[in-house]
């Protein structure tokens, strides 16, 4: 009743039109403009950072409230200098199928209201986790040749380690001499029926 009107934004009330009317004790009135409630753009749920396979879809989404909403993503590839703006992707989601070359981008999005308000996210990382695409198999020399096996794996920052069980063993151990995507010795009698396996790690853990 006073010369102030405030209610608390929420769906409900955006675009809400408000005029007022004012009376002196004489009877006289006068009516103010109509002005207009809006309810500025805001993040509700920031997109995070997402790992998955080579060729698997890496997808980020991001929530948020306000009145005709546009979405605008940019991306930054591993070693770019720069973020560039995609015209791809014109929703709350952002996706694309993972390889090498998407591996550590980085991408965040800019929202925009029908006023001209204006939120940024969070910059996250598309990350590409590790995948075996070549199984190690097994392998037969002649005592004294050279017994190697390989393992081929894709992902980020990879780590081998490599276990072994000599025939006779009730456990398996961690060899710390070979650190790579291959295992080789010298066959003998005591590596014989030798069990191998690796166990392969990317940056993310």
């Amino acid at each position: 009743k006073g010369d102030s009107y405030y209610v608390e934004m929420n769906a409900t009330r955006a675009g809400r039109q408000v005029y007022c009317v004012i009376t002196d004790k004489y009877g006289n009135s006068v009516r103010t403009q109509t002005v207009t409630l809006g309810m500025a753009v805001k993040i509700t749920k920031q997109p995070t950072s997402v790992t998955v396979a080579n060729g698997a879809t890496a997808k980020v989404t991001v929530s948020a409230n306000g009145e005709g909403r546009t979405y605008k993503w940019y991306f930054k590839n591993y070693g770019a200098s720069k973020f560039s703006s995609t015209e791809s992707f014109k929703g709350n989601t952002y996706s694309v199928i993972m390889n090498s070359t998407r591996a550590s981008r980085q991408i965040y999005c800019v929202i925009t209201d029908k006023y001209g308000n204006s939120v940024k996210t969070n910059t996250v990382t598309l990350g590409m986790a590790v995948k075996i695409k070549a199984q190690p198999t097994s392998v037969s020399v002649q005592s004294g040749k050279i017994a190697k096996i390989m393992v081929s794996a894709s992902g980020e920052g990879l780590t081998y380690k490599w276990y072994i069980k000599n025939k006779g063993s009730s456990k398996f151990n961690l060899t710390k001499t070979f650190k790579g995507n291959y295992y080789s010795v010298t066959m003998d009698s005591t590596r014989a029926s030798r069990q191998v396996y690796c166990v392969i790690t990317d940056k993310y853990g």
